[in-house]
């Protein structure tokens, strides 16, 4: 569906009355990888597109993911599996990240 990639991938700009909803950049890294892998966008791959974007959004702000593959994969699957308190998932992000 590509409306609804458009759309997830607008979440971390989203601001409501010009204040930001999502207030840094591990909170706004939390909202494409939550909406990316819980929406559904793909037929397949959802949760593999979802850990590549965020990736690339930490990378293109100046942040390097350092978690391991095993733990990256780990995490996706738990993401995908329930609906997550989005600042547990920024934490998470940000505990496996620096800058770079």
């Amino acid at each position: 569906e590509p409306g609804m990639l458009v759309s997830i991938s607008q979440k971390p700009k989203v601001d409501f009355g010009g204040i930001e909803l999502y207030s840094d950049v591990f909170t706004k890294a939390a909202a494409l990888f939550e909406g990316i892998c819980n929406y559904h966008v793909f037929i397949d791959g959802n949760k593999r597109t979802s850990a590549i974007c965020m990736y690339r959004f930490l990378w293109i702000n100046g942040y390097q993911l350092i978690a391991t593959n095993k733990q990256l994969e780990s995490y996706t699957m738990q993401i995908a599996m329930r609906n997550p308190d989005l600042n547990k998932v920024a934490s998470w992000i940000k505990k496996h990240s620096r800058e770079r």
